[in-house]
């Protein structure tokens, strides 16, 4: 029993002051495992034993068996039972703020596994008027720790590539160090980005939650309790760090986690406590959802976007991105210079041949030929096959050829000499292969990816200014011109005249 102000020891006191900073309490408001504390009467000492609900004596008052005065139960001095340590009285014990005790990584997965199986029992053995800034600080730090984890594939998926990048000669040229720096920014922003929108969301979700308990009738404690329920709980969406199912199941079982802990806390009605916490995430996916869907028919109906447009381009952005990063990890190892074909990239860089498909369009691999076979079939093959047939789709190129298809990609770097290149060079662009959907080509974003290894988002009805514009650095660079790349098919690469290959 330890004063809930300063964690003073309060056995073998008769004062109902804690001598270290002077709080009052009662023994009353503790709970012990039953026969693990001695009550003992102020008079004469006589021992009693709590046998009752919460280790409590019963009745709570009567007349002392020994000296005959009438005692209660909140005037007894209490010590722990002969053989029994301080520790082992406590029914219920806070992990996390005992986490000095405990040590820090343990208390923090206690916390974690008290929250996804025993949410009750945590929120009983929290103290209501313990610290709520403990109870915030473990919220924060579970989700960082969770969004952390959750970036750490996508960032060894996107830079496992650049350990085969080698700058141009003279240390000239993209390097792995830049598009690492530029990986691991993006993603410390997005992470911070989910931290400080996590934090938002429990502020909301509290007041939201506790407005509701107000309305609809008493609590036992105030918006502190209602605060700790969900700060707590947040050890259960430790399962949104589980990769592929991670978000489908992580934010369910918090919510529920904090449905129990909130109906402890506050003493309420299940039913209650699952109107009050269900409400802010419910009308949270109710409107997402909504909003996601009135985008996607507005934009249907107006006819400003068409298939695939309406889905997010970050989509697009991250398959451009891969095949922007292939195309420079190839060139380093290559004399800086871009394969005769894409289709190299697959036995060279051991990459898929889903990778030329686009998610959003109609594209198949069983759709898309490659000499005399389907790239769905080209990946079949053993390695030292797929790289004849590469090599012979390299050969059938026409010498002056300014860019060709592969799948629903249109690789633009050739000529380009990655060393030197002008960074704003385009090399890949990621555009529907109208063999396949004629009558879907990008009225919305298009994804360009360039030789300083970025990508850029071009709104369609801006294409023809920004390929003018596009055109006019590859003059520069002594490049000709790139057509409409809605034209350029499997069968029908894009090629320079003839007078300006001659130059």
């Amino acid at each position: 029993m330890r004063c809930k102000n300063c964690d003073y020891a309060l056995w073998n006191l008769k004062a109902r002051l804690c001598p270290e900073c002077g709080s009052p309490f009662r023994p009353s408001e503790y709970e012990f495992v039953a026969n693990s504390i001695r009550f003992c009467c102020p008079h004469c000492d006589q021992v009693y034993y709590g046998t009752g609900k919460q280790g409590h004596l019963v009745p709570g008052e009567f007349d002392c068996v020994s000296c005959r005065n009438h005692i209660r139960m909140d005037q007894m001095v209490l010590r722990p039972a002969e053989g029994v340590e301080e520790e082992q009285t406590q029914v219920d014990r806070m992990p996390w703020l005992e986490r000095r005790e405990r040590g820090r990584f343990s208390a923090w997965f206690s916390m974690v596994g008290l929250a996804l199986v025993q949410p009750g029992k945590l929120m009983r053995a929290t103290p209501p008027q313990s610290s709520l800034g403990q109870a915030w600080w473990f919220a924060i730090l579970t989700t960082s720790l969770i969004t952390l984890v959750s970036v750490i594939p996508l960032l060894a998926f996107m830079t496992v590539p650049l350990a085969f990048m080698r700058p141009g000669p003279g240390g000239q040229g993209p390097g792995p160090g830049m598009f690492l720096g530029v990986v691991a920014g993006s993603l410390g922003i997005m992470a911070a980005a989910g931290i400080v929108f996590t934090v938002i969301c429990i502020a909301l979700w509290g007041a939201v939650s506790h407005g509701i308990l107000a309305i609809t009738g008493k609590t036992a404690e105030g918006i502190g309790r209602t605060y700790q329920g969900l700060c707590y709980s947040a050890g259960a969406n430790i399962l949104t760090s589980v990769p592929c199912v991670g978000l489908c199941v992580g934010w369910i079982w918090w919510v529920v986690s904090a449905v129990l802990m909130v109906k402890q806390g506050q003493r309420v009605h299940g039913g209650r406590a699952a109107a009050a916490v269900l409400a802010f995430p419910g009308v949270s996916v109710v409107a997402i959802v909504g909003l996601y869907f009135w985008m996607v028919v507005a934009g249907f109906s107006s006819g400003q976007v068409q298939f695939g447009t309406a889905f997010p381009s970050a989509i697009q952005q991250s398959e451009t991105s891969f095949l922007t990063i292939q195309l420079l990890t190839y060139a380093a190892a290559h004399g800086d210079r871009g394969p005769g074909h894409a289709l190299q990239l697959v036995p060279d860089n051991r990459i898929g041949t889903g990778n030329f498909i686009a998610t959003n369009w109609l594209t198949t691999q069983a759709r898309v030929g490659v000499g005399e076979t389907t790239l769905e079939q080209f990946e079949l093959l053993d390695s030292d096959l797929q790289a004849e047939i590469a090599e012979a789709a390299a050969d059938v190129l026409p010498e002056n050829t300014v860019a060709h298809r592969l799948g629903d990609f249109v690789f633009t770097y050739h000529g380009i000499g990655f060393a030197n290149a002008d960074g704003e060079l385009w090399i890949v662009v990621m555009s529907p292969d109208p063999d396949v959907n004629p009558s879907q080509l990008p009225s919305g974003m298009v994804s360009v990816g360039k030789a300083d290894g970025t990508v850029t988002m071009i709104a369609g009805n801006q294409m023809a200014v920004q390929l003018q514009g596009q055109n006019a650095i590859r003059d520069a660079s002594d490049l000709p011109p790139l057509p409409d790349l809605a034209t350029v098919t499997h069968d029908k690469p894009a090629v320079a005249d003839a007078d300006r290959s001659d130059m």
